[in-house]
């Protein structure tokens, strides 16, 4: 006995897991564009350690819409292996240099010159990577015509501590 099994979804269901997707997208793609500037102004920066590093601060990268996205099974959802190779290289070098940019603010707190010099350029390589990484992955989601998506402004954890 052979058993067939039917799945029906209507149009508008389609439709609204492609928008679903698309919004994620487009949160994942703000995400991406604030790291791309932190990656830059950071790189830039961290090659001079003697300043005053309280402009850098957060001094991490974001990674909240990732995370939620990862966690609901976002990823599966993909046909493009490569493209999700991409994402989850960039999370990989994004995780690595947060590790390095803890390390350049702990020696920069402990007045630790010569670690603080070796986290820094570290964290610098880490910076060029997912630049590298970033700006093809930008240019995919560009040319995915994703809808806008404006996202309130949030005073940063490490900033509210500051005052």
């Amino acid at each position: 006995m052979q058993e067939v099994n039917w799945i029906i979804t209507r149009p508008d269901e389609k439709k609204a897991g492609q928008e679903r997707k698309n919004l994620a997208l487009a949160m994942l793609k703000i995400e991406f564009e604030t790291n791309l500037e932190r990656s830059r102004l950071y790189g830039t920066s961290l090659k001079k350690t003697s300043g005053d590093f309280s402009t850098l601060y957060p001094l991490r990268f974001t990674r909240g819409a990732w995370n939620a996205l990862k966690e609901s099974g976002f990823l599966p959802q993909f046909e493009d292996v490569e493209f999700v190779y991409e994402l989850l290289r960039l999370n990989e070098i994004i995780t690595v240099a947060n590790n390095s940019l803890l390390k350049v603010r702990n020696a920069k707190a402990e007045n630790q010159k010569t670690k603080l010099n070796t986290y820094a350029k570290k964290a610098v390589r880490e910076c060029l990577q997912i630049e590298t990484f970033l700006v093809p992955i930008l240019g995919k989601l560009e040319a995915m015509k994703l809808p806008e998506v404006r996202l309130p402004e949030m005073p940063d954890a490490d900033s509210e501590n500051d005052e």
